[in-house]
């Protein structure tokens, strides 16, 4: 049964889909709205739809145990570091100006640095002993990982769950996608769209599935690529169209619209879009622990050094 759900449109898209065994001809990407070519999933977006800059990108460095959190304004070049959050912290993103979410020992965080207040998502593990790999669309709904597992936690496995914004709610799990996943060995990574309409996710085999969504109901699962292997994906937030991932050491980028897949850096990892900017892709370029970004329209990359040297002066102070 659970073959039927996803088995259908998934030849719907490969019958319109070129070869991705190879790397397609890039093309031109454009810098306003997108392609008039989506995939079967997705219409295309409206002209006027309104695309915010990036105004600050949260991030947690240095990576692993110690990562603490800090705050990156582009417009002011200031860079803050909040060590009331405390250390570890993983998967930081924005529920809305000035009050973020993260996972840390398998418990999900919503911290409010303006108020110094920590607080966490107790009903979360009503899903599962560890939680983690949050994220929340524009109404406040919390997309999670879950599991019971502490190996498959280690390995950032899970099933993918939804806590309601209603109080006293309960999670559920998005069993048609969890299922898929769980055919082919789990799922480690998933990104949402702003609207909750579009979920991506990555298996262990190395499958990356787009899933369409309606208030939290999936409506269908599609395969897009299958990779060597693939975790950390990341999702465009305003269209879907952009998908990042990184395999082995290396970061990728897949334009869904374009069917077109293109490498972006060796020795890198960590690909992730930020608040509502769906040009900018940021990632940790493993050599020298540091911030990049990538703009997916004139394809450059950049190093964000004010960040980068302020985050590793400040982190040395936050470890004392």
């Amino acid at each position: 049964m659970a073959r039927s759900v996803w088995l259908l449109p998934l030849l719907i898209f490969l019958a319109g889909c070129p070869n991705l065994s190879r790397f397609p001809e890039e093309a031109n990407l454009p810098t306003a709205s997108p392609s008039p070519r989506p995939s079967p999933l997705i219409s295309p977006p409206a002209a006027q739809t309104k695309v915010e800059d990036l105004k600050h990108l949260p991030y947690a460095l240095p990576p692993g145990p110690n990562a603490v959190f800090f705050l990156y304004h582009l417009e002011e070049g200031n860079i803050f570091l909040y060590p009331g959050a405390g250390k570890g912290l993983r998967n930081i993103s924005e529920l809305e100006p000035d009050r973020f979410v993260f996972d840390r020992e398998g418990s999900i965080f919503l911290y409010d640095p303006a108020k110094e207040l920590l607080c966490t998502f107790p009903e979360a593990h009503g899903a599962g002993r560890f939680a983690f790999m949050p994220s929340f669309d524009e109404h406040e709904n919390l997309f999670f990982l879950a599991t019971d597992d502490p190996g498959r936690f280690l390995r950032n496995i899970g099933e993918v769950a939804i806590l309601p914004k209603k109080e006293n709610g309960a999670p559920c799990l998005l069993q048609v996608l969890n299922l898929v996943g769980l055919q082919h060995g789990g799922i480690n990574s998933f990104s949402i769209t702003t609207k909750g309409d579009f979920l991506v996710f990555a298996t262990e085999d190395g499958g990356i599935y787009l899933c369409s969504l309606k208030e939290k109901v999936v409506l269908s699962v599609c395969l897009l690529l299958q990779r060597p292997s693939a975790s950390g994906i990341a999702l465009d937030p305003v269209w879907g169209r952009y998908i990042a991932w990184e395999e082995g050491s290396e970061i990728f980028l897949f334009d869904r619209f374009e069917a077109c897949l293109r490498p972006i850096l060796w020795h890198a990892s960590d690909p992730q879009f930020s608040g509502d900017d769906p040009y900018h892709l940021f990632f940790l370029s493993e050599a020298e622990e540091q911030v990049r970004s990538y703009d997916v329209r004139s394809r450059e990359i950049r190093q964000l050094t004010l960040m980068n040297m302020a985050a590793r002066d400040l982190a040395a102070l936050a470890s004392f």
